[in-house]
């Protein structure tokens, strides 16, 4: 697909993905994306997003961050953030 016929079907909207949204359990949008990879750019599946997900919340936490905000931040349990941070 050329340039020129991506620029002609984009609509203009931020849509974001179907990962994304299925895990942050509402629409989600580019710009707010928590994941710190596009899966269009790595392509992927849960798994992938899963480790992107556990990178991140250990960067996160090695910076500062408490379970609770990484939890609320990521809208997941406490408990998956410490299972994240076992790995």
């Amino acid at each position: 697909m050329s340039f020129e016929t991506d620029a002609k079907s984009y609509s203009g909207v931020d849509s974001g993905c179907l990962a994304a949204t299925q895990h942050l359990n509402h629409q989600s949008e580019c710009k707010t994306c928590p994941f710190p990879e596009c899966l269009y750019d790595i392509g992927g599946n849960s798994s992938r997003l899963k480790t992107q997900r556990n990178k991140e919340v250990n960067k996160l936490f090695n910076e500062g961050k408490s379970m609770e905000e990484l939890a609320l931040m990521f809208k997941v349990s406490q408990r998956t953030i410490r299972r994240a941070l076992k790995r």
